[in-house]
C-alpha cells in the first residue's frame, strides 16, 4: 500500500473519530474498507491479503457503529 493511501486512511479515520456521528465521513470510511477488500485479491502475499481483509473488516465495523 502506498504512502498516499496510508495517509488518506489516517485522515479518514481521524475525521470519523472527530465528527462523532457524521454519516458522510462514516460512509467514506466504509467505502475505503470495501476498497481494501478488493485490493486484498491482488496482494503480493497471502499475509498481505489477510492484513488487508482484517483492516477492511475493522473499517466497515467502525463505520457501521457510527449513527
Amino acid at each position: 500500500m502506498g504512502a498516499e493511501r496510508i495517509a488518506a486512511l489516517k485522515t479518514a479515520m481521524a475525521k470519523v473519530e472527530a465528527s462523532r456521528g457524521n454519516r458522510k465521513d462514516a460512509e467514506q470510511l466504509s467505502g475505503m474498507g470495501a476498497s481494501m477488500e478488493k485490493d486484498a485479491a491482488s496482494a503480493k502475499t497471502r499475509a498481505d491479503a489477510e492484513r488487508r481483509r482484517a483492516l477492511a473488516g475493522i473499517l466497515r465495523k467502525n463505520a457501521a457503529a457510527r449513527p
